[in-house]
């Protein structure tokens, strides 16, 4: 068996990794952001219009970038949070037509995981969930900017139960 030089392997896929590294750092920067309340960083990584699926908060819903972010600051005012995400799968595709404006602009894919703690400033409740997220980018003249997201939470612990468990 005969094992290719790494650069020929991800040639072979069709993927530059500098394409990989700028959309991943694309949602390392709204996890960062989130947690440094930094809303006009968090801002930057949407695209005007974001298509949101947030599983447990109701149907997916579009809403302009600004209403996101206002309602990210609003969820997470008076709350320490800190966001992980790792195992990114990406997928991309060159040149793909959207609508009927004959333009064609690149796309891509990625599922990760995450794990978030969310830490209530006002009572100490701390709160830990573990998610799998996707998200769909396209890349326009600011670079790769998230047009729809979804989030799907698999765990989550609250220590306030586990505290009254131990009791």
């Amino acid at each position: 068996m005969a094992i290719l030089p790494q650069e020929s392997r991800f040639q072979a896929e069709d993927i530059r990794l500098e394409e990989m590294y700028e959309i991943t750092q694309t949602l390392v920067r709204i996890a960062n952001s989130t947690d440094a309340k930094d809303w006009k960083k968090l801002r930057d990584q949407f695209a005007d219009v974001v298509v949101v699926d947030l599983r447990e908060r109701g149907p997916s819903q579009t809403m302009s970038a600004d209403e996101l972010v206002d309602w990210i600051a609003s969820a997470y005012a008076g709350m320490e949070t800190f966001h992980l995400v790792s195992n990114h799968d990406v997928q991309i595709w060159p040149g793909v037509e959207t609508g009927t404006t004959g333009n064609a602009e690149d796309r891509a894919q990625v599922t990760s995981y995450g794990h978030v703690l969310h830490h209530q400033i006002s009572d100490g409740e701390t709160v830990h969930v573990d998610c799998r997220y996707e998200h769909e980018l396209a890349r326009g003249e600011r670079g790769w900017k998230v047009t729809r997201f979804k989030t799907t939470p698999f765990n989550r612990q609250d220590d306030r139960a586990n505290r009254r468990d131990r009791s």
